[in-house]
């Protein structure tokens, strides 16, 4: 995934990066648009000794602040971000809400000043609003919605007009 810091220009990047052998890493770099890197080493917003597939996703707020999210472990992982794209606060977490289709989503709800995540897990889907200064969870996750089957591929986007997320 990658967004665009609105405060400075910056590009940043979040990956997943795995090996057979030595684990997880979720990565983050921020970049120009000339294709020079802000720091030269990826930030590792995330390490775990075993090989997952996160599928990583970042958002950032009209004053530069984002928020890079994740699922492993059956659990949904934040951490915020500084405008360089260093990460500001440790990783958290919600506990036992995700599965390995979750993939969760970020988008900036400006009416709110919230970060908004949602994603999928199981036949549900989920979303949580986190402030983004005082950095704690507005509500810490809910169902939205349900499905019969597997739900999968959830995204996000933020209405500016309405100010509402979809």
């Amino acid at each position: 995934s990658v967004a665009e810091n609105p405060t400075n220009g910056i590009q940043y990047a979040i990956l997943n990066q795995s090996a057979q052998i030595g684990g997880t890493k979720i990565l983050g770099i921020g970049f120009h648009l000339d294709a020079t890197r802000v720091n030269q080493i990826p930030f590792v917003l995330l390490q775990s000794p075993t090989k997952i597939t996160s599928n990583p996703d970042v958002s950032f707020s009209a004053d530069g602040k984002g928020l890079g999210v994740w699922h492993s472990g059956g659990q949904i992982h934040y951490r915020f971000l500084s405008s360089q794209g260093n990460p500001s606060a440790p990783a958290k977490f919600f506990t036992d809400t995700a599965d390995a289709n979750s993939n969760p989503v970020s988008a900036f709800d400006s009416k709110k000043v919230v970060f908004v995540e949602a994603w999928t897990k199981g036949a549900g889907v989920f979303a949580s609003a986190i402030d983004p200064l005082y950095a704690t969870q507005e509500a810490e996750f809910k169902s939205i919605a349900s499905a019969n089957g597997m739900t999968v591929n959830a995204d996000l986007s933020f209405d500016r007009a309405t100010g509402k997320s979809l």
